[in-house]
């Protein structure tokens, strides 16, 4: 058994290591002093960790927690520092994946979880991720802007909307005021 504390934070970690694998356990006060109070080690993650980046960002993300997807798992923006008290822990750097948006629009585009694709994302999609701050971009490959002959409406259709989205005069200004193509 090995206890950990991190660096940013006052939760103590207890590492309970098997014959083929291990957990890592979050511990309450009471817990933590029914085990004796142990110091715990601050120069290294807990078992259960990961530090993630993704290559849409240079922020470095860990991951303490025992499953993917519960509340049980924290995420955290490490600070350099952080990562150098730590002893530079390896960095799971997730290529395939990145996130990003529009400079003109919220929603954020990054990897379905369930089918790999690149589209827009939900909010718990993102906070599963770590949080990491989009890449914001001008445009993304094969956006198309679009209008109906003889019509006011402006629409957009691209990765951030596949389903197209009707720009207001503020959106299609921010987007560069593109000329729009008959939809």
């Amino acid at each position: 058994m090995a206890y950990r504390v991190l660096p940013w934070d006052s939760t103590v970690f207890a590492d309970v290591m098997g014959t083929h694998s291990g957990l890592t356990a979050s511990l309450s006060g009471s817990e933590w002093r029914r085990a004796g109070s142990p110091t715990p080690t601050r120069g290294a993650l807990p078992f259960s960790s990961v530090v993630v980046q993704y290559p849409t960002s240079d922020e470095l993300l860990v991951r303490t927690g025992t499953l993917w997807g519960s509340d049980a798992a924290e995420w955290h923006t490490m600070t350099f520092a952080e990562w150098r008290t730590l002893g530079f822990p390896a960095v799971d750097y997730r290529a395939e994946s990145g996130y990003s948006r529009l400079a003109w629009l919220e929603t954020i585009v990054g990897q379905d979880p369930i089918t790999g694709a690149d589209g827009p994302i939900s909010y718990d999609t993102w906070l599963d991720a770590g949080r990491p701050t989009p890449k914001v971009l001008q445009a993304f490959p094969f956006d198309k802007y679009c209008s109906t002959p003889g019509g006011a409406e402006i629409r957009y259709v691209g990765m951030a909307a596949p389903e197209g989205l009707s720009l207001t005069f503020r959106q299609w200004v921010a987007a560069g005021s593109p000329t729009p193509t008959a939809c």
